[in-house]
């Protein structure tokens, strides 16, 4: 909330429909088809390059999820302005990597399936929060600039 008291609320009932429609349409096309979609796409490639020893789909559903937890810490990140977020990302990034190194080098009782998608899900989930971090800034810039 800025000093004069401006929301989002504020800002949506000053909308018509249609203006409303065109800033959730700009939501979707510029801040959830780019962390979703390119990621996923990233990762579906490099599973498939990889299934030679049959774990595509194992690989791909486990690079997926990480995706996900990649793209939601790479917004919260990119869109706030709090040092509590960036400290939370350090953390979570660290237990994730931490968790995929684990099961990828220490632990041998691991599926082999999950330890051959491991490197695919650790490159998802760090190209997902690196997409993530930069188009929330610029959303966050942007949002700034249109509220100020």
């Amino acid at each position: 909330m800025n000093g004069s008291g401006f929301s989002l609320m504020t800002l949506l009932q000053t909308m018509t429909l249609s203006e409303t429609l065109y800033f959730v349409w700009r939501v979707i096309s510029q801040l959830i088809l780019p962390i979703v979609l390119v990621p996923a796409l990233c990762v579906s490639v490099v599973a498939w390059v990889r299934r030679g020893k049959g774990f595509f789909r194992l690989e791909s559903s486990l690079a997926m999820m990480f995706c996900l937890i990649g793209g939601t810490l790479g917004f919260a990140a990119g869109f706030s302005r709090s040092p509590v977020v960036d400290v939370a990302l350090t953390a979570s990034v660290s237990l994730v990597v931490t968790l995929l190194g684990y099961s990828f080098v220490i632990k041998k009782d691991v599926n082999e399936g999950v330890r051959h998608a491991v490197p695919t899900a650790l490159l998802g989930f760090v190209l997902t929060l690196w997409i993530a971090l930069l188009v929330a800034t610029a959303f966050r810039f942007e949002w700034q600039a249109m509220i100020a």
